[in-house]
């Protein structure tokens, strides 16, 4: 009986770990790690030229639609020029806009 309970136990261990390892995350999600990583990035850069006084910018090349590299500005007064970032993971697209007034980077 104990012997049963110990393979049970073993078996039930590595089916867990299997079943972790064989799930991916789908280009949805992935996409949707590449939109939060860009928007705390440009947020913090906003926030670098608010204290800092003076212009700041970010290029975005990889992930976009866009064949070249996009550049977004942000000003000391915490606004920004306003702009649209199409991000891309293959199969699914996601637009952002940089609102020109808040400098925030939105879907």
């Amino acid at each position: 009986m104990l012997e049963a309970t110990v393979v049970l136990a073993i078996l039930a261990v590595v089916m867990g770990a299997g079943a972790s390892v064989m799930h991916q995350p789908s280009p949805a999600m992935l996409l949707e790690r590449q939109v939060a990583a860009l928007t705390t990035e440009a947020a913090k850069v906003r926030a670098d030229a608010v204290l800092s006084g003076a212009e700041k910018t970010l290029r975005v090349s990889d992930g976009t639609c866009e064949a070249e590299e996009l550049e977004l500005a942000f000003f000391a007064d915490g606004t920004a020029r306003a702009a649209e970032i199409c991000l891309t993971n293959g199969e699914v697209n996601r637009l952002l806009r940089l609102d020109p007034l808040t400098g925030r980077l939105r879907p």
